[in-house]
């Protein structure tokens, strides 16, 4: 007869296989993290970059509003005011004084 495996080995060997996975599991939430901060990096850069950029016939005024880069970049235009005000790029303040 064959060599089978007892309820202990088998048990052990589940064990091992939750823990393994486990820690798979662990490894993909942080690199999927990862992933998600550096796409949040590289829209705020996209952001920032749109902000910045003038008419070409009149440098002081802005190419894009704020609610035309909300729409381009799925936020709200709140979230791109704030962006603008931590860059210190922010119009509304300029606005106001």
């Amino acid at each position: 007869m064959a060599n089978r495996p007892t309820m202990s080995k088998l048990q052990k060997e589940l064990q091992q296989v939750k823990s393994e996975f486990k820690q798979f599991k662990v490894q993909t939430e942080e690199k999927q993290k990862a992933q998600e901060n550096q796409i949040k990096d590289i829209n705020r850069r996209e952001i920032i970059s749109m902000l910045q950029k003038t008419l070409p016939h009149n440098p002081s005024r802005p190419f894009y509003t704020y609610d035309e880069i909300a729409k381009q970049m799925n936020c709200s235009s709140t979230s791109i005011a704030n962006i603008a005000k931590e860059a210190g790029i922010s119009r509304r303040d300029k606005r106001v004084q």
